[in-house]
């Protein structure tokens, strides 16, 4: 006979004891869908996501480039944006019929460029395999 069985009183104050803690950590693994937020214009969150992506294109394009038609999702620590890309003067940076498409994670407290090109939108498939951590509604694929 199992020995852990053979004491009803211990079976049954274990079992009490998996059930009663079970819920404290089941429940942040079950927690509520995924949502997506859309940052809007001048918002503190949208202005850390867009500085953080203007470093690497700036630093490719050698000016300072200014995003117009932004569209950002946020969900939890990753922002996915496609925008155009300008100057100063209103020239447009990077090819002419492609946008700039991005992937971003906030770690240690900053907004951190993980991925951005070029593309279109048939590059967030690949993303989307690359960073699994990353809500599904993230991608506009899943949209």
């Amino acid at each position: 006979m199992n020995r852990f069985f053979s004491r009803p009183r211990a079976a049954t104050a274990f079992l009490s004891l998996l059930l009663l803690a079970t819920p404290r950590f089941a429940t942040p693994l079950l927690a509520a869908p995924e949502t997506i937020s859309h940052p809007k214009p001048n918002s503190p969150l949208r202005r850390a996501i867009l500085d953080a992506l203007r470093k690497p294109v700036s630093a490719l394009s050698k000016k300072r480039v200014i995003f117009t038609r932004v569209e950002m999702n946020v969900s939890r620590n990753f922002a996915y944006v496609t925008a155009a890309s300008i100057d100063a003067r209103g020239k447009l940076v990077g090819p002419r019929d492609l946008r700039l498409t991005a992937c971003l994670r906030k770690s240690g407290g900053a907004w951190r460029v993980l991925e951005w090109a070029y593309v279109g939108d048939m590059v967030s498939i690949e993303w989307e395999k690359k960073y699994p951590a990353a809500p599904k509604k993230l991608w506009p694929q899943n949209r």
